[in-house]
């Protein structure tokens, strides 16, 4: 199943498991677009932000990745420079922006661990540019995927960031993560995002959420995902449904895993930590059944530990994956 329509490079979901092929499709770096921030939670402060999140995982999963934000001169932007260089993402193109503050989002937890999140504004990451010298480095190691979600793409710089490197890097898989928060998107801005990507991921409240902007079926999966794809380019529209499992659509496929049954200790990133294993998984060139079930895998790991961006390896992945048949 072709990702992108020609005269695109095709990305397809099928073919051998394990790393990008001799071809090189899928071996380039991995980058982001977006927010790097800081959640306060109850237990007090952890580094995150979608995008970074999501990059995270999949350096986790043997990729290279790079993020492209800004931090402030803050104390919380030096310590935010300092982890992102602990944990490997690749950080050239985060910014120190004096005058304006690292971002942070204020974090409470409801008695199932399910977040909600006050985000404060202006932030650093609000305020990411690039000139053309800096996009035509950034596309030299040619990009095999470009991941951003919403929130910062509300604002021009971001905006300009992710249309510049897509025109540079047209084969670039383009993978939306819809991850929308209250007051921080417009339909317009969402239609927009949905049109130019390849991939276009999102929750079952979210599902009800475009629903209702797009006059799109909510009900069932498979009709709501063709529906989506018929407004733009996108070959695959992913739904995660938390407990219940996930689901994902093609004009001409539909998939859809259970849940893993595990003791939730908060649902931070676990949304981010399912896209990094579709990525992972489409460029990889699994089948479609394989990447869902990986990216699920990966997702209920992620909210069974405090945090967006908890430590785990391969060994911990390994018995989610070998309960399935």
């Amino acid at each position: 199943m072709a990702l992108r329509p020609e005269p695109h490079v095709p990305r397809r979901v099928g073919g051998d498991p394990g790393p990008a092929g001799p071809d090189g499709i899928g071996a380039g770096p991995v980058l982001a677009v977006g927010e790097i921030l800081w959640d306060l939670l109850p237990s007090g402060p952890m580094l995150g932000g979608a995008p970074f999140n999501v990059l995270v995982h999949l350096r986790r999963l043997g990729r290279s990745t790079g993020m492209i934000s800004a931090v402030g001169t803050d104390e919380l932007g030096v310590r935010a420079l300092a982890a992102v260089r602990s944990l490997g993402v690749g950080g050239e193109w985060i910014r120190a922006s004096p005058g304006v503050a690292t971002g942070v989002v204020d974090v409470r937890l409801d008695p199932d661990g399910a977040p909600a999140f006050v985000i404060r504004s202006p932030a650093a990451y609000e305020r990411v540019s690039l000139d053309e010298a800096e996009v035509a480095a950034i596309v030299a190691d040619r990009p095999a995927a470009l991941v951003h979600g919403t929130l910062a793409l509300r604002f021009d710089g971001p905006r300009r960031a992710i249309a510049a490197i897509g025109r540079a890097a047209p084969d670039a898989l383009r993978v939306y993560d819809v991850n929308l928060r209250p007051d921080a998107f417009t339909a317009e801005l969402v239609d927009q995002l949905i049109r130019e990507a390849d991939v276009v991921k999102l929750n079952d409240v979210e599902v009800a959420t475009l629903a209702g902007l797009f006059d799109l079926p909510a009900a069932p999966a498979a009709a709501f995902g063709r529906a989506l794809i018929e407004r733009g380019r996108a070959r695959l529209v992913c739904i995660t449904r938390g407990a219940a499992g996930a689901e994902a659509v093609t004009a001409d496929e539909h998939v859809a895993v259970t849940g893993h049954r595990i003791a939730v200790v908060d649902t931070i990133g676990a949304g981010d930590a399912f896209t990094a294993g579709l990525v992972d998984g489409l460029l990889s060139a699994l089948p479609l059944a394989a990447v869902i079930e990986r990216a699920n895998a990966l997702g209920a790991l992620v909210a069974a530990r405090a945090g967006a961006i908890p430590d785990w390896s391969a060994d911990d992945l390994a018995p989610l994956l070998a309960r399935r048949p």
